[in-house]
């Protein structure tokens, strides 16, 4: 039987935190610095992994 929508997101969100990654925060942002906050995200995403620091 296949998963549903909750049950996959439940084992991403797992797998995510397994990473070191957490739950994403929504905040609110000039539309202007959305881009930017986005690729300084995945730049920290990025170093957290690459570094195992968590």
């Amino acid at each position: 039987m296949p998963k549903t929508s909750s049950e996959k997101q439940a084992d991403r969100r797992l797998r995510l935190s397994h990473d070191g990654l957490f739950k994403r925060r929504d905040f609110y942002c000039h539309p202007d610095d959305e881009k930017k906050l986005r690729t300084l995200e995945q730049k920290l995403r990025n170093a957290r992994l690459k570094a195992k620091i968590y």
